[in-house]
């Protein structure tokens, strides 16, 4: 692990069934594109920073009822739970635009929300989602600049609420067009009132972190029961032929089973990162993190421009 280096991922929740030949292609293509990327590194003119709302993609995926109840909305629900209302999310896509010397700019998108109106429910698609149709758009529209989307904190959200159509692959594709326009025009009006500086500054810290697992967190013993009722689960359904939902019990069970091997000292690693470009800020938060957190920074710091990025370097349950 390099301390100079961040990772960040999209959580797609799509289908969790790849080969191993796939995910180690995955793996030499990431360290390819970033070995280029290092080969090619150039002096930045100027940064600006723009931002503008966009309505109609994300919700709060987690429904407190009238008794005080909680309802899991997700990613394509029924319709009797889309009725709810929106619920607390941000609605803001904020860009960074990195303007580089004799080469393209680089337009710098983050916005809160897992990506999965076409999938969350483990259909059998590959897809970038509403996000990669929105990049898609603005290429075509824009191509003077290129385009990174990073997701914001977003353990909460999901376009759950609207998400139209049925199951069907034809649906599914509208709704990724519908919405990744939606998110298209929003980045076009934060582009057209993004503000420009100098870079002066550029500086990346990287905090290494321990937290303490809860109290009631299962045992490893309790874990490894888990674990091999899930696998009869998945081979019961297997043998009938059968799809189980979200990857099945066994799925939380191993990710919970696996902590126990990455505990130093009893506490689970992890980090947190941060980059300075200028007067301009990016925070680097590990897994599926909530809203919450980005709101948090933004209260310390009412007054900077930041980006909130999640899914960075670990995955942590």
């Amino acid at each position: 692990m390099l301390d100079g280096t961040c990772f960040s991922a999209i959580n797609k929740d799509g289908y969790h069934a790849i080969s191993e030949d796939y995910y180690n292609y995955f793996l030499k293509q990431n360290a390819k594109a970033a070995k280029e990327a290092l080969e090619n590194i150039v002096e930045l003119e100027s940064i600006g920073y723009g931002e503008s709302e966009v309505q109609g993609i994300e919700s709060n995926r987690r429904i407190i009822t009238s008794d005080g109840k909680i309802i899991i909305r997700y990613s394509r629900p029924p319709e009797n739970l889309k009725k709810y209302l929106e619920g607390h999310i941000d609605p803001k896509v904020r860009c960074i635009v990195l303007k580089r010397e004799k080469m393209k700019s680089i337009i710098w998108i983050n916005y809160h929300g897992h990506p999965t109106c076409t999938g969350g429910d483990e259909a059998p698609y590959v897809t970038g989602d509403f996000p990669s149709w929105a990049l898609h758009l603005l290429g075509k529209e824009i191509p003077q600049y290129e385009y990174i989307y990073m997701t914001g904190p977003h353990g909460n959200l999901n376009p759950g609420k609207y998400v139209t159509g049925t199951e069907r692959i034809k649906d599914r594709k509208h709704g990724r067009d519908r919405m990744g326009k939606i998110l298209a025009e929003g980045i076009k009006r934060a582009l057209e009132n993004a503000e420009f500086n100098q870079v002066y500054q550029l500086k990346f810290l990287k905090e290494k972190l321990l937290l303490k697992l809860k109290s009631d967190f299962p045992s490893k013993e309790k874990l490894e029961k888990d674990y091999q009722e899930g696998l009869k689960e998945i081979k019961e359904a297997h043998r009938q032929g059968r799809k189980v939902t979200g990857g099945g019990s066994i799925r939380r069970a191993q990710a919970k089973r696996a902590i126990y091997y990455s505990l130093i000292e009893g506490k689970l690693p992890t980090s947190v990162s941060v980059l300075r470009i200028g007067n301009y800020y990016a925070v680097f938060f590990p897994s599926e993190i909530f809203l919450e957190a980005s709101e948090e920074i933004r209260k310390i710091y009412p007054k900077k421009k930041i980006l909130t990025v999640s899914m960075c370097s670990d995955y942590i349950w």
